[in-house]
């Protein structure tokens, strides 16, 4: 400071000056980035969560910001997913911006109500509109790969997913009680439920027939063991 530290130093300038001319590029075409930007979001959230499994959003899919796309994965620990992420040429965190150098998950997401697993084994990739789309086709060929080599070395996973199978069968027997006890109306609905959890849980029935046809003829075959 100056006047004996009693009065701030000289203001800078130059850097006020270039600030101001850097928020009036930012300005003029924040329009056009945010809609290139919020395309490729859209674009990587889809992808990513249609080759997943059990992969989640984490909050709003319209509410969020342009360039943010934080998903979770059950059964993969967030470190592994980061360091393999970044041999592979991908840069992403588990946590906040300002809290990179931590380990413990995200306090956003816990204040969310997540588990701390779920936080656990959650990522945060950022785009800009440097990104193009061939960077995001790349992500989404990679993640889905990396998900899968973490999740055949992890006992955790093996857990979900014998429970996910326990669910599934539970609610096919469901239907079938419902199909053979009441009309097509609460048949239809019944369906429904189970549509949601093919889609969703479709890695564990990759190696089973299973076939929704219609109200009236509900499976191929039934799900054993």
């Amino acid at each position: 400071g100056q006047e004996r530290g009693k009065r701030a130093g000289t203001e800078n300038v130059a850097g006020i000056v270039g600030m101001g001319a850097a928020l009036e590029i930012a300005v003029s075409h924040m329009e056009e980035h945010n809609k290139k930007v919020t395309a490729l979001r859209d674009r990587l959230i889809d992808g990513l969560l249609a080759a997943i499994p059990m992969s989640k959003l984490n909050g709003s899919r319209d509410n969020r910001l342009p360039g943010n796309c934080n998903i979770s994965f059950v059964g993969v620990e967030g470190e592994s997913l980061l360091l393999m992420l970044d041999y592979n040429g991908i840069m992403a965190s588990s946590g906040s911006a300002c809290a990179s150098a931590s380990l413990d998950p995200s306090h956003v997401l816990m204040s969310l109500g997540m588990k701390h697993e779920e936080a656990h084994g959650s990522v945060r990739l950022s785009l800009s509109e440097e990104n193009t789309e061939e960077d995001v086709d790349y992500i989404i060929e990679t993640l889905p790969q990396i998900v899968a080599q973490l999740r055949s070395m992890s006992p955790l996973w093996e857990t979900i997913q014998k429970e996910q199978n326990r669910i599934i069968r539970d609610e096919l027997a469901k239907v079938l009680i419902i199909q053979g006890s009441a009309g097509s109306g609460k048949t239809s609905i019944a369906l429904h439920r189970v549509a949601f959890l093919l889609y969703r849980f479709k890695e564990i029935l990759n190696s089973r027939n299973i076939l929704i046809l219609s109200p009236n003829k509900v499976f191929g075959s039934y799900i054993s063991n």
